[in-house]
């Protein structure tokens, strides 16, 4: 029976390895390209070869409590962004449906719809193209009225949006429309959310 030694071994350790990497990286499927927002997670990806129907995906459920104080504003907004984010803040408390866009069901990308219809600006009606809408902004440029993304479900992809309604300092304060409580303000620095945190558009 051959002996194996270290220097016959190599070769098959080599592409056992190989095999196994290469089965473990993600693919995007055909007509798919990535888009990266700025501060994203590496690996983190929007495919866009195959929109969703009419709405984002279901983000997961929000357990923590929705932010109760207000934030002071560094400076005035202008009119436009004050009418986007007062009607972002009519939807506070409405239930959460998928593909919903009135007071009696609504999901995140159509509260940021509805909040842009009110100056008579058309938005895309998901997330991942939402992502694909305007300028990148990095975090520590964000302002009232620019959309932030999430990875919510974890799925290494957009699924998640929300407007962002004040900023003092570092603390952002967002309103967003979740599966379990409905429309609310949270901070992007509630642990929950800062680790999903994939970037931030001005549309």
């Amino acid at each position: 029976m051959p002996r194996l030694t270290t220097n016959s071994c190599l070769p098959v350790l080599l592409l056992l390895g190989t095999v196994i990497l290469s089965s473990c990286s993600p693919k995007l499927r055909p007509n798919q390209y990535t888009y990266l927002l700025p501060e994203a997670r590496p690996g983190v990806r929007v495919a866009t070869g195959s929109a969703p129907r009419v709405s984002d995906e279901r983000p997961a459920p929000a357990s923590r409590p929705a932010v109760t104080g207000q934030l002071s504003a560094l400076q005035p907004l202008s009119s436009q962004t004050q009418v986007v984010v007062t009607t972002a803040r009519s939807y506070l408390g409405a239930p959460y449906r998928f593909g919903g866009l009135s007071q009696q069901g609504i999901d995140c990308s159509g509260l940021v719809y509805l909040s842009y219809q009110s100056i008579n600006k058309q938005l895309p009606r998901n997330s991942q193209a939402l992502a694909q809408t305007g300028r990148p902004v990095q975090r520590s440029q964000l302002q009232p009225g620019d959309l932030v993304f999430f990875d919510a479900k974890r799925g290494q992809t957009i699924n998640h949006v929300g407007l962002v309604v004040e900023r003092s300092g570092e603390e952002i304060a967002f309103i967003h429309a979740t599966t379990s409580a409905g429309v609310r303000i949270d901070r992007l620095s509630d642990p929950y959310w800062e680790t999903r945190f994939l970037g931030g558009v001005a549309p």
